[in-house]
């Protein structure tokens, strides 16, 4: 793993999150993780909400956690304009 996302990855919560929204603000994008039916991965959440679904603000964050996951799932850009319709 690359220095910066370890870097990235071992700072607090609301750090991680400031990180993301300036990333994700400076190149209109997010990354997406879909099966082989397109079908985008969704998390169930027993909390508050029915689901959870996870973005990351590159590809290499979401091919890091495409690769512990047990079904095979492909990274897919969406610019912030489309995933905000």
């Amino acid at each position: 793993m690359k220095l910066i996302k370890r870097f990235i990855l071992n700072r607090p919560a609301e750090k991680r999150l400031a990180n993301f929204y300036a990333m994700v603000a400076t190149d209109e994008q997010v990354w997406l993780l879909h099966d082989e039916n397109d079908d985008m991965l969704l998390f169930e959440d027993e909390d508050s909400y029915p689901f959870v679904l996870p973005v990351w603000p590159t590809r290499s964050f979401a091919e890091m956690m495409a690769a512990n996951l047990d079904e095979t799932f492909l990274s897919i850009q969406h610019t912030t304009f489309d995933f905000s319709r």
